[in-house]
Order: structure tokens, then sequence, then C-alpha cells
């Protein structure tokens, strides 16, 4: 649904240059099934997310695998993404918190739109897969988890005194 988040980089939109605004498209909601025709024709991918839940972008690791260089808002685990192997791949967008909600900035998000379409990419899909392919693939997230599962947690101690003051602070005298 087209609300004022669609609105803010709307605006954003129209303020770039002709030519850049002829070569971005919106495309809303992808079926899955048309997902892997939609990051193979683009050129770039743009998460401009802000969701508080937005700790792994599984679109964002799907656009990688696909060769696509990403902006992305520096919200939540999006910051994740940035790969220093290949560091023109991964541009971020300032978020800061309002008074009210989250706030990303409009230039910031012109900044990244034009450090992808007015220069051409030093990183090729292919260094952008194959990087992707290292950190992200399932065997070697699998590997990942079988090291961390596979020591031992030390035993839980008990919480601290600053837990308990905390806690207690919040507590109401019912006597």
């Amino acid at each position: 649904i087209e609300g004022e988040y669609f609105r803010v980089f709307y605006k954003a939109y129209k303020g770039l240059p002709i030519s850049i605004q002829n070569r971005i498209h919106f495309m809303g909601a992808v079926p899955n099934a048309e997902l892997l025709g939609a990051y193979q024709g683009a050129d770039v991918f743009m998460n401009l997310s802000v969701h508080n839940d937005e700790d792994y972008g599984m679109s964002v690791a799907e656009a990688q695998f696909t060769g696509l260089p990403i902006g992305l808002t520096d919200w939540g685990g999006l910051a994740s993404f940035y790969n220093s192997d290949i560091p023109d791949s991964t541009r971020f967008i300032p978020v800061r918190i309002g008074k009210r909600f989250k706030q990303i900035s409009l230039t910031g998000v012109r900044r990244v739109y034009r450090q992808f379409f007015n220069h051409s990419m030093r990183e090729s899909r292919e260094s952008i897969a194959s990087s992707a392919y290292k950190r992200f693939s399932v065997n070697r997230v699998s590997n990942i988890l079988s090291n961390v599962l596979s020591k031992d947690s030390p035993e839980f101690g008990g919480f601290t005194e600053l837990f308990f003051k905390a806690s207690n602070a919040t507590l109401i005298n019912t006597s």
C-alpha cells in the first residue's frame, strides 16, 4: 500500500535528473516465481527498510547472490551486508530516530542513486555474487552454526546487581 513511506521516496526520486528517473522502476511485491528474473534484470538493489525486525534481509542476500550492488539503510542488521572485499558494491543511507518516527536521509537516498547510476561499478556482478556465496551460502552458514553449537556455553550464574536494582525500581509497593 502506497502511503507516507512511499511518498517520501517518490519525492526523492522526482528530485533526481530525468536520465536517472528513467532507469528506476518501482516494482512493489514480486511473486517468488519471478524474483530471479527481477534480480537478473536489475542494475542495483535498494532496500530502504526501517522495519524494527529487519535483522537479516533475505532479499539483500538474494540480490547479492545475483551480483547486484546494494543500497541499504544503515538500520538494524542491514549493516552486516557490507563486505570489505568488495567495498564499492554496498552503499548506506543514514537513518536517525526522530521525535515520532525514524527518519531516512533523502540526501543520502539521492547520493546513493547518483553513485550507482552515474559511475560504473568497479566490482563485476560475478565478483559480488562470488563474495556473497563465500559469506552466505548454506554450507558456510552451516559451518558457522556447527562451530557455535559445538562450544560449551557457561552455566547461568544469575542476574547482576544492576539488573536487580533496575527491576526493583519498577515494582509498586502494594502494602
